[in-house]
């Protein structure tokens, strides 16, 4: 039985959040950033392993299409 949940496979799903943040704006190129916090959880080898939450932290750019 031991072995049976390394053998037996499933495809867990799992729920994160994220957090995004614009500290910035340039009007005049339309650029923005900002930064960004997710909490997501981490790979449980198909069912094999639990999962922990994982936290990623970073930050963001972009510009106004």
């Amino acid at each position: 039985e031991e072995l049976a949940k390394e053998n037996i496979k499933r495809d867990l799903d799992g729920q994160g959040v994220i957090t995004l943040a614009i500290e910035n704006v340039d009007s005049d190129t339309a650029e923005f950033t900002g930064s960004f916090v997710a909490i997501q959880p981490s790979d449980n080898d198909l069912g094999s392993k639990e999962p922990v939450d994982v936290k990623i932290i970073g930050d963001l750019y972009g510009r106004k299409a």
